[in-house]
């Protein structure tokens, strides 16, 4: 179902909220009242007046100031903590379309030796499997041990309109997906490129279908990827609403915003 809600504020441009793929989004209402909805959504309206791209970070500080929570650090498990402290939500900005993603930094112990060996060792590579597993589920984890609702926000941007996606994770869900005994291991091809390295891909079966759901590059940044975004969400959410919002299509010049600055001050 989709209902168009229109509001009072003249700086809020009227915005769609639906649920995507799951039974009932009113159990993420609890997390978005309707003030913090239009508060948010004309803060997006704004952004994309100016003249350059709208990073995570600057939807983060966005989302922060119009639930009245707080920007976490770099290194933090969670992006924003809400006012209260009970939500930690992770944001992410992509194309339409995108299907990988940075989720997080995973470092073990020992790496270096351990990555070698486990390149010509499969009993090795299940050990190295078993540690990468362990340090994702447990950043879920330290979110639940603080007694933090978990939420993942992507925001999408596309010609005519921001989306943006609230799913609300499970954490039943998650350790499922993440279970090690259903996720198979290998090493990809060294890169013809001397720059680039190999990386660790972490594979689950589905009905028959083998799915490259999570990639670790331990030899280059620690970096965890999502490799199949969409699938992830859909195995480990309970719900998704999604927001709408309108671009404005005319952006300020380089010129006119540095005006707007020097005159608001």
């Amino acid at each position: 179902m989709t209902t168009e809600t229109k509001n009072s504020y003249d700086f809020v441009p009227s915005f769609f909220m639906h649920e995507l793929n799951h039974s009932d989004a009113r159990g993420l209402t609890k997390y978005l009242n309707i003030s913090d909805i239009l508060t948010f959504c004309g803060f997006l309206y704004e952004a994309t007046k100016l003249p350059y791209g709208m990073p995570a970070q600057a939807v983060e500080s966005m989302l922060s100031e119009a639930i009245k929570g707080s920007v976490q650090s770099q290194y933090s498990k969670a992006d924003v903590i809400s006012g209260d402290g009970r939500v930690a939500y992770q944001v992410k900005t992509s194309k339409r379309g995108a299907k990988s993603v940075v989720w997080s930094r995973i470092a073990i112990k020992d790496k270096l030796a351990l990555i070698t060996a486990s390149m010509t060792n499969d009993g090795v590579c299940k050990i190295v499997k078993g540690m990468v597993i362990d340090k994702l589920r447990e950043g879920f984890s330290l979110w639940r041990e603080k007694g933090q609702d978990i939420v993942y926000m992507q925001v999408l941007h596309e010609a005519t309109c921001t989306k943006v996606q609230f799913y609300s994770i499970c954490m039943g869900k998650v350790a499922r997906l993440l279970s090690p005994e259903l996720l198979e291991a290998r090493w990809s091809a060294k890169p013809a490129n001397p720059d680039q390295y190999p990386s660790l891909g972490l594979y689950v079966q589905d009905g028959g279908e083998t799915i490259k759901l999570l990639s670790w590059a331990g030899l280059s940044g620690n970096h965890l990827h999502i490799c199949d975004l969409p699938y992830f969400l859909e195995e480990v959410s309970k719900e998704c609403i999604e927001l709408i919002v309108p671009k404005c299509l005319t952006r300020m010049s380089h010129s006119e915003l540095k005006e707007k600055l020097i005159t608001s001050f």
